[in-house]
């Protein structure tokens, strides 16, 4: 499994649900599924990343009691899957501290890097290394830097195909088109890295069973109402901070291990779902078995479950 964590990317913006622009051209032909109703556990990275690993659920959840349990990724080691976290972004809040981490470097290829950070791309060539290496049950997260404000601007490589942008942090000093233009591009360019991300794990189907998902781990306010950014309380945060994107591909070899085909994704992908389907997920994909496995909230066990999936 491909586990890639997205960056403040909200559902509203991604085309593949809908909005108009075509901001996940990159995706064409990829096989990819998209899942047009997902909602976040919570509006900041510091809530909503430790959150999704959790089983806690977004009703019980708080930062402290999942400190002091084990994540998703505790339990996968602990049963024998090699976990790997390959770091973009600014640390994982305490949930890889347990799991063997790869921070990505911030200068030195200058094709990718600037100087405050690297472009998501950077990724990529960490995972085909680990991909290569694999020879056992094996988890792969990437988190991303993704859409990360306010300094959207500085997330893709320019001029990005919608213009003009909002080249400056100070975001509301721009005009609305500018800002939104810009925070596009940051979406483009997280298509083009997800469907990097499908093509390198595509070349090595012959050899593994290779499934990819993506979630955001929040959404974002880009001036509506006169709101900004984002980690609004959730009871009274606006749609675009709590629908989050997320999507599934699944390698054909895989999709026959699995008793799933793609049509079985699709069936169910407009059904409400949520990060508290991750834990479980991840659980089901590995062949995990625990007391605290719940297979009706198991992305892929709901999908096997379709009326159009083949029974086996």
């Amino acid at each position: 499994m491909v586990l890639m964590v997205g960056e403040t990317a909200r559902a509203a913006n991604f085309s593949l649900g809908g909005y108009a622009r075509d901001t996940n051209r990159h995706l064409a032909g990829s096989g990819v599924i998209y899942f047009p109703n997902v909602a976040a556990c919570g509006t900041d990275t510091a809530t909503s990343l430790p959150c999704m690993f959790s089983n806690l659920g977004t009703g019980a959840f708080s930062v402290g009691a999942a400190r002091a349990q084990e994540n998703v990724l505790d339990v996968l080691m602990r049963t024998g899957v090699r976990v790997n976290w390959l770091e973009n972004n600014s640390g994982c809040k305490g949930v890889c501290e347990r799991i063997p981490t790869q921070t990505m470097p911030v200068t030195g290829v200058p094709q990718l890097c600037g100087g405050d950070g690297c472009y998501d791309e950077i990724l990529l060539p960490a995972l085909q290394r680990e991909l290569s290496e694999t020879r056992e049950d094996r988890l792969i997260v990437l988190h991303l830097m993704g859409s990360h404000g306010p300094s959207y601007f500085k997330r893709y490589p320019p001029p990005g195909p919608f213009q003009p942008t909002c080249d400056t942090n100070r975001i509301q000093s721009c005009q609305r088109m500018e800002l939104v233009n810009t925070y596009d591009n940051t979406i483009d360019y997280t298509s083009k890295v997800i469907a990097e991300a499908i093509r390198i794990a595509d070349r090595h189907t012959q050899n593994l069973d290779v499934a990819m998902l993506y979630m955001s781990d929040h959404g974002e306010s880009l001036g509506e109402n006169n709101i900004y950014l984002h980690g609004i309380p959730p009871l009274l945060a606006p749609r675009e901070q709590k629908e989050v994107p997320m999507i599934g591909w699944i390698a054909p070899s895989a999709a026959s291990t699995f008793g799933l085909t793609r049509r079985c994704l699709a069936a169910v992908a407009g059904r409400p779902f949520s990060h508290d389907n991750l834990f479980h997920t991840l659980l089901g994909f590995h062949a995990v078995r625990t007391n605290t496995y719940r297979p009706e909230l198991d992305l892929f066990a709901i999908a096997r479950e379709a009326a159009v999936c083949p029974k086996s």
